[in-house]
């Protein structure tokens, strides 16, 4: 099985993502991530980024939300 370097990827960029995922043409865009948590009590005032793992969820909050 062939995996890349995460080197040989342009960095990440929501625009890029959503326009060749979804062909969306006009840029007055919303849209909504939603993150997977064992726990929902871990959205209250951001409680997962203080506990091990969650790291898919952490990225999430930095690249999109922040």
């Amino acid at each position: 099985m062939y995996i890349p370097k995460l080197s040989s990827y342009q960095p990440f960029s929501l625009e890029r993502l959503l326009s060749t995922c979804f062909s969306l043409p006009d840029r007055n865009l919303s849209s909504c991530v939603l993150i997977d948590l064992d726990s929902p009590q871990g959205v209250a005032k951001l409680g997962f980024t203080q506990s091990q793992g969650n790291e898919v969820q952490k990225r999430a909050l930095t690249y999109f939300y922040e």
